[in-house]
């Protein structure tokens, strides 16, 4: 039986720390996208969809918010410059943490919006009543398995292959 040594314990939390920044990156993208339109879970890119002042207030909360993105790529290029390997990884830990809350006030966002169009979410109502039920209590449940779903995708490439 081996046991595993300190460097190699290190070598695999460091990957892992890399495989969450790019997932929480993965998220981030995948939230905007999915607060400025995205087919065929939320269509509200086209200006005739949209609620009056959707644009405005799309603007504010990417405007308002994009400095987590600096924060995270700054925080990943000191943790790559950084010789201490302990500050990597704390540095890899603050930038995913950066991304992922920027992809969490675009969820908030879009949970705060009334009636956005949801045309796929209609489409399962209607085929399948119990995801009516499911969609009314969770309304967020679809954002959540795409978005999610596409992070932890990536984080497992980047992690295991």
């Amino acid at each position: 039986m081996q046991i595993a040594t300190l460097e190699t314990v290190s070598i695999f939390v460091s990957n892992t720390l890399f495989g969450l920044f790019f997932a929480s990156w993965a998220y981030a993208i995948v939230a905007v996208q999915l607060v400025n339109g995205f087919p065929p879970f939320y269509i509200h890119g086209k200006r005739k969809h949209q609620p009056d002042g959707y644009i405005h207030r799309t603007f504010n909360v990417t405007l308002r918010r994009f400095y987590f993105m600096g924060v995270s790529m700054f925080a990943m290029l000191l943790g790559l410059l950084s010789s201490n390997q302990t500050a990597t990884m704390l540095c890899l830990f603050i930038g995913a943490l950066c991304a992922f809350l920027f992809g969490i006030k675009h969820r908030k966002f879009l949970k705060a919006e009334p009636n956005l169009p949801y045309p796929l979410i209609d489409m399962m109502r209607f085929r399948l009543p119990i995801m009516g039920e499911i969609t009314n209590c969770y309304p967020m449940l679809i954002f959540d398995i795409w978005t999610i779903g596409n992070a932890t995708l990536f984080f497992l490439l980047i992690v295991f292959v």
